[in-house]
């Protein structure tokens, strides 16, 4: 181990208290019979389908949201914490830093960063391969595994992969025993180890009893690798050019393997679940919040370290102990037996896949849900067999015969596994320490979730250097023998505070826009709670509004409410065709509508809006629009104003004009790919480049593209798109551009080397334009770990601000000495740690005199500003916000088509390749509205 690791960080200590369980039902006779002590047992349920995340901000309704204050959530004395000040940082030397000179434009302010030094030894590490296979597939020599009973073995063994690695550990414990702390299991396929095993003398087969059945099952254990450690000195001595993805990758499974004592592993997280303690309550009783982490080993400047990011998610509270308990809380029903017809699909939403186990056997067995059923035990009815022969009982008769237990009139629960397996809710208890997928909460709980896992600067460096101090104690020994030493102590340096552009138009709230726009509008409500008293009130608030910043409703064409449910969704098409027939004549014309929770009704007026008739819509959620929140006007008025062509306000042309190259003669492009979740009824990804017309870097033009590849990152028709753009280019300001910005969303740290085809076929399509354009491509990353606050509070002694202001930028001691990039706080951020943007450029054709470090952090914070949805400066460049939005509107598209079918969901796939030659005809939108913001 390393001399000094540094302990002066606050330390917290938390004492779990763990509910005890009730008495379980004493069985008399079980229903199957029970393998033997020495066979393992394993269920043979199939895993959950990984959740989305919850939606994002673009895929909201259009008007942005005013953040209600949530609900006052129980935290726990021991989080707390009347924190004052940081945890003990440290300054650390640069040892390797990248070719491309740091900028130096700026205060200069220091700052705190989430990131904590790691000392490596130089070790050699053996990597073994695990294969599991059924020993009749091994036995059969001759004859071929039919590729689907191939992919279904593969599948149930990848689902319980650790039990069965730990069934082969403890099989050959002789050879584990005497490696102990010398050796790691990755949760996966494979072991590492410091010696090299001897596989030829270990057993490699074992009984496992599934679906309670005895199969043999064969393990072949194999040497595939051998990592070098000494590669990470060799890399920061400058004796190699890079560090191999394995190294790094063997030190973050190191911490997980370690971790695993302590923490619970969910969807790549770290959890301290086991402690009752350190969760927070949330408004619902069975439902609790817990801290925990993520952790990855990264290149930077002074070193390897380890970026240790907090996270918070949902998980079944461990008061509850029956899943009876967990139903009646969730539906908020004293009495089971008066559940309604509607709150079934809200239970099972929840509990779909959650764990629970019986004893009622004999034994403990652990299941997964299916789902509650309406059916009584006494409803429920099947064939057994026994000595006299067959006969039919229900479940209630089964339980009251073998087992001697009267049945309430209670639903019954329909478990994952053989088919029609369904056990009394009352007989099913819960298993302990249970995530919940955030796509299962409703938007309050979300809510809750939001306010629960917001940590100020303070708090979240705090609890940053307490689980890296936890993590660091588990099992020093282990991480010693493995040359590996934390100290947790996080990083500081200086950064940079850029100054803002001058926009004209956004001074302050109240300015008028610089071009308002004249327009006619309709107003329809498809809400019939959203009466015409409701509209003409709007109305009155839009016209007097609108008149402080130019914007004039006083022409309003027409006044209409229509009750629109999913069953009338074909009837939206012929009501906006009446109303255009009626009075549309190529005048800017704007609908507005007021809309109830209608599925697929947004998508449809979107569709129909934007590509049918090429007019641009503006909807609002009914319920929103009739208590029209402080704000909630202006924000409509900002978008409705840029989409209609207007323009809000921009840079004023003095700062354009500073820069080394001219904005005159330069196109900024925004490139994303919109994939599907698991559970959307559109499978295809949507490609969108995103281009600006104009000088001031307001006006875009779209191209969009349908991939059928689904979650194919790179964009094998990009050449296409950028052709398309240039062409729209040249029709409005008569010559192409000389240079290029293209900024690249969507792309994460393992794909970069991906991006040069990308940059291959947008060098073509300049080729064909323009003789000598120059191009610059980086990827813009949103979601990554790294947060950084200044050392000391900014503002007034009585009103200290711990986040970094906007502009604050860092290019050197936690970046990539790999890469030319920099981080990039272009926004404020009134609530948590600010969230950086990070910018990597993998291309740049011009000179480092013309465009320097400086040049490109200081254009692309200028590119953050002026977006027709807020007055203030955003997170990420204009172009990449609207080439998500862009791509995302393109998948409502698609969305509306299918809802409008009528297609049934088996024949989808069918009906993607129609629409998606379909779309890639007509998604370039009518050429009325396909210069103007229509997706924001």
């Amino acid at each position: 181990m390393y001399p000094g690791r540094g302990r002066s960080c606050p330390r917290f200590s938390f004492r779990p208290t763990l509910p005890q369980r009730p008495a379980a039902i004493q069985p008399s006779q079980p229903l199957v019979p029970e393998p033997s002590p020495s066979t393992p047992k394993i269920d043979d349920a199939p895993i959950i389908e990984r959740q989305q995340p919850v939606i994002s901000a673009a895929q909201d309704l259009e008007v942005p949201e005013v953040v209600e204050t949530p609900r006052r959530i129980h935290v726990p004395s021991n989080f707390r914490i009347n924190i004052r000040e940081y945890p003990k940082s440290e300054p650390l030397p640069i040892i390797r830093s990248n070719e491309i000179e740091p900028g130096e434009i700026g205060r200069r302010i220091e700052l705190i960063a989430n990131y904590m030094k790691v000392n490596c030894e130089s070790k050699i590490i053996h990597k073994y391969d695990l294969d599991f296979k059924f020993k009749k597939f091994i036995d059969n020599v001759g004859d071929k595994i039919a590729p689907e009973d191939n992919e279904a073995m593969q599948k149930f063994f990848a689902r319980i992969l650790p039990k069965l690695a730990q069934i082969f550990i403890d099989l050959n414990s002789n050879t584990f025993d005497r490696l102990a702390d010398k050796y790691i299991y990755d949760n996966g396929y494979n072991i590492y180890s410091l010696q090299e095993i001897d596989t030829n003398t270990m057993n490699k087969e074992f009984e496992l009893q599934v679906n309670n059945r005895q199969k043999m099952i064969t393990v072949d254990i194999s040497k595939v690798q051998t990592i070098d450690l000494a590669e990470i000195s060799m890399y920061y001595s400058g004796r190699l050019p890079k560090i191999s993805a394995v190294t790094l990758q063997f030190f973050e499974i190191l911490i997980q393997n370690i971790c695993l004592k302590q923490f619970e592993l969910y969807r790549r997280n770290l959890y301290d679940a086991s402690n009752e303690l350190s969760m927070i309550k949330s408004s619902q009783k069975w439902l609790k919040f817990v801290r925990g982490f993520t952790t990855s080993i990264a290149r930077t400047q002074f070193g390897p370290s380890l970026n240790l990011h907090l996270k918070t998610t949902c998980m079944i509270s461990n008061d509850i102990d029956t899943l009876l308990q967990l139903v009646l809380y969730i539906s908020n029903v004293s009495d089971i037996r008066s559940l309604s017809a509607n709150d079934f699909p809200k239970v099972n939403k929840i509990i779909k896949g959650l764990q629970v186990f019986t004893q009622y056997r004999g034994s403990k067995i652990i299941h997964k849900i299916k789902c509650l059923t309406p059916r009584k035990p006494n409803e429920i009815e099947f064939t057994i067999k026994d000595k006299n022969g067959e006969k039919i009982m229900s479940v209630a008769e089964y339980f009251d015969e073998r087992y001697n237990i009267r049945l309430k009139d209670y639903p019954t629960v329909q478990l994952i596994g053989p088919a029609n397996l369904y056990v009394p809710l009352e007989l099913l208890m819960m298993v302990d320490r249970q995530f919940l997928s955030q796509s299962k909460i409703d938007p309050a709980i979300q809510n809750d979730l939001l306010f629960a896992s917001t940590n100020k600067p303070l708090a979240y460096f705090n609890y940053v250097t307490k689980f890296t101090n936890d993590l660091a104690d588990i099992n020093p020994v282990k991480m010693g023998n493995f040359g590996m030493d934390i100290v947790p102590k996080p990083v500081n340096f200086f950064g940079r505070l850029l100054v803002a552009p001058e926009c004209v138009g956004n001074r302050n709230q109240n300015d008028r826009f610089v071009s308002p726009i004249s327009f006619e509008w309709i107003f329809i409500s498809f809400d019939d709670r959203f009466t015409m008293y409701d509209m003409e009130n709007f109305a009155q608030k839009l016209k007097s509004i609108g008149s402080r910043f130019g914007l004039r409703f006083e022409r309003c064409l027409k006044k209409l409410v229509v009750q629109i449910d999913q069953r009338r969704l074909a009837e939206v098409p012929r009501i906006f065709s009446n109303l255009i027939d009626e009075f549309y004549d190529d005048n800017n014309l704007l609908i507005l509508i007021a809309l109830p929770q209608t599925k697929y009704l947004y998508e449809t007026i979107k569709q129909i809006g934007d590509q049918k008739f090429g007019i641009i819509t503006q909807c609002l959620k009914s319920i929103k629009a009739k208590k029209s929140p402080r704000g909630y006007i202006e924000n409509l008025l900002l978008k409705i104003n840029g989409k209609l062509g207007g323009k809000n306000s921009h840079i004023h042309p003095r700062d354009l004009e500073s820069f080394d190259f001219d904005c005159r003669k330069t196109m900024i492009i925004g490139i994303d790919v919109n994939h599907p979740g698991h559970n959307e009824s559109i499978q295809c990804s949507i490609a969108c480049a995103i281009g600006s017309l104009d000088d001031y870097f307001t006006k875009y033009t779209a191209s969009i593209m349908a991939q059928t590849q689904q979650r194919k990152e790179i964009i094998t028709t990009l050449d296409q798109m950028i052709n398309e753009l240039l062409d729209e280019y040249n029709g409005c300001n008569n010559y192409y551009p000389s240079n290029f910005i293209v900024f690249r969303d969507g792309l994460g740290d393992g794909q970069l080397e991906l991006a040069n085809e990308e940059i291959s076929l947008i060098n073509k399509a300049i080729r064909n334009k323009v003789k000598n354009g120059k191009l610059i491509y980086m990827v813009v990353i949103k979601r990554h770990g790294t947060r950084f606050a200044p050392t000391t509070p900014l503002g007034s002694p009585d009103r200290p601000v711990y986040n970094v202001p906007a502009g604050t930028v860092v290019d050197h001691t936690i970046t990539d000495p790999s890469y030319c990039m920099f981080y990039l706080n272009s926004h404020n951020s009134p609530l948590g740690t600010s969230r950086p943007s990070k910018y990597i450029i993998l291309h740049n054709d011009f000179g480092r005199k013309q465009i320097n470090m400086d040049t490109i952090e200081k254009f692309c914070y200028y590119l953050c500003h002026n977006c027709i949805r807020c007055r203030g400066s955003i997170s990420i460049p204009i172009p990449v916000y609207y080439a998500d939005l862009c791509a995302y509107r393109s998948k409502l598209h698609l969305e509306a088509q299918y809802a409008l079918s009528g297609v049934p969901f088996e024949n989808l796939q069918e009906f993607e390749n129609v629409v998606i030659t379909k779309l890639n005809r007509l998604v370039k939108i009518d050429e009325k509205i396909k210069n103007k913001l229509y997706y924001c």
